[in-house]
């Protein structure tokens, strides 16, 4: 995974992403929802989220939640930017890459909202996430599964390693009581696919290849994707494939 790549992809869209992710946007809200409904806010007092982007899910959450302490990490330094009307003395920007940096510990609540799937091994992450909670303490996790942009990585072959919420299940059943799980499609319609590529290109999600798209190239996966692709209401489809886990530390971890 080109980290570097990823986050130079997701600077360059941060002034068309809150405009252009129009799924990002549904799942922060239903994760918002799926957090007030499964976790007891008014106990969160120290929380991190993972991969905060543009304030996204934060702003929905702070709305109803007042920790007193709250970590927004993210890989792109510009987001800080973006969250400059949040950030105060109890919250915090923390940049990097979550899988290498310190994070903060005896945390209440950990939270990532469409973005592990571009760690190099999500799974890992969420287990180690288990000794940065307090007893009692949450994860809410909302990621991609693989049927997520299938019909681009159908026709380019370039797609991001994404596990299955059976496997995520399974994977995290030694350190974490899960709570909810529950995975579905979503679909956009589009006119073309050269306004596919646009929207993924204005949303970051073009940091998973440095492809270069020749005149031949894009005339090819044009015609394959009108050909294959087709909406009942007209214009072409691409599928989202949204996943939600919320789980709950085991005590000691067991």
């Amino acid at each position: 995974m080109d980290k570097t790549l990823i986050m130079n992809r997701f600077s360059k869209a941060r002034p068309t992403y809150d405009t252009e992710a129009v799924i990002q946007s549904k799942i922060a809200k239903h994760l918002a929802y799926l957090v007030n409904r499964f976790v007891d806010i008014n106990k969160v007092e120290r929380m991190l989220e993972v991969g905060c982007g543009s304030g996204m899910f934060s702003r929905l959450f702070l709305n109803n939640c007042k920790p007193q302490k709250v970590y927004l990490n993210d890989l792109c330094s510009d987001h800080k930017h973006s969250l400059s009307d949040l950030l105060s003395e109890s919250i915090y920007f923390l940049e990097g890459d979550a899988e290498s940096i310190r994070l903060p510990d005896k945390l209440d609540l950990i939270v990532s909202c469409s973005a592990i799937q571009w760690f190099e091994n999500p799974v890992n992450f969420i287990r180690n996430c288990q000794a940065l909670l307090n007893e009692k303490g949450c994860v809410a996790i909302s990621t991609f599964g693989p049927q997520n942009l299938r019909e681009v990585s159908t026709l380019t072959g370039i797609s991001l390693r994404y596990p299955t919420l059976d496997n995520l299940r399974l994977s995290l059943s030694d350190s974490f009581n899960v709570i909810y799980s529950h995975e579905e499609l979503q679909k956009l319609t589009f006119k073309t696919p050269v306004e596919v590529l646009r929207h993924l290109k204005a949303t970051g999600v073009t940091g998973i290849s440095k492809q270069r798209w020749t005149k031949a190239k894009l005339s090819h996966f044009s015609n394959q994707y009108e050909k294959l692709y087709q909406s009942e209401e007209g214009g072409i489809t691409l599928t989202y494939h949204p996943v939600y886990i919320i789980l709950k530390k085991k005590d000691d971890g067991k």
